[in-house]
């Protein structure tokens, strides 16, 4: 079974067999596309890292540290999906440190736009991916995810000192936090934007949409209509003109 590369959790997903996939073919992952591409027109692919190199963890193990790293298809399935189904829409997930640099390769060759998120930006190196200094224009900028917390919630759960820096990055403490970050995603380099209603609404941890490895109270948060106001929407539209998007 497969788990979370960060050898943090046990998913329970079964493994592929990628060889015999590759043996037809993978008329599997074929007909799974076409029919994705029948409902939307754009797919975001979830953990794109897997389709590389992916944890796997034996039947039955207790802990997620019991597995090993294996190496995906790659660019070869892509590759032989675009032959089929002609170029693909893909906004690409590809977030796990361990092996970042193998999937970039592959997302840059196949040319996928590649996800980054503003909340990530501020835990560990200064060069991080997720920097909106270094977004590249084939890219998606997000504030935050279905699996993060909101942006108002997780500079709530911050330290003094860590928010600190996190406002003096902006270089403006005027702002609500979720406004700082909606407008620098906006003036971001990437292509696409995507802000999370939460995040519009300034709303905290209460809205979160998930919490990876929480079995319960998951997708739960509905909009309530009276929030939605013409100041809000105004608001949005004019930083939306001034980022020109």
């Amino acid at each position: 079974m497969t788990g979370h590369s960060g050898v943090s959790q046990i998913w329970g997903n079964p493994l592929y067999d990628w060889v015999a996939m590759s043996e037809d073919g993978f008329d599997w992952w074929t007909r799974r596309f076409r029919t994705v591409l029948e409902l939307v027109d754009v797919i975001r692919v979830d953990h794109f890292s897997g389709f590389v190199v992916a944890w796997h963890i034996p039947p039955g193990a207790e802990s997620s540290a019991e597995g090993e790293w294996f190496y995906g298809p790659g660019a070869s399935l892509f590759g032989m999906l675009e032959k089929k189904l002609g170029t693909l829409p893909i906004v690409a997930e590809a977030l796990e440190p361990v092996h970042f640099e193998e999937a970039k390769a592959i997302l840059e060759l196949l040319e996928f736009s590649s996800t980054r998120v503003l909340q990530f930006a501020f835990r560990g190196k200064k060069g991080s991916p997720h920097r909106p200094e270094f977004y590249p224009y084939n890219s998606v900028a997000y504030t935050g995810t279905h699996d993060t917390d909101t942006a108002a919630g997780w500079f709530a759960s911050l330290e003094l000192e860590e928010r600190e820096r996190v406002l003096d990055y902006f270089g403006n403490g005027l702002e609500e936090i979720n406004w700082l970050f909606i407008r620098r995603a906006l003036a971001s380099a990437s292509d696409l934007s995507i802000i999370p209603l939460q995040d519009v609404l300034g709303l905290g941890r209460e809205a979160r949409m998930n919490a990876p490895g929480r079995a319960v109270g998951q997708w739960e948060w509905r909009c309530p209509p009276e929030l939605l106001t013409a100041g809000l929407a105004g608001r949005l539209a004019e930083l939306t003109r001034h980022s020109g998007r």
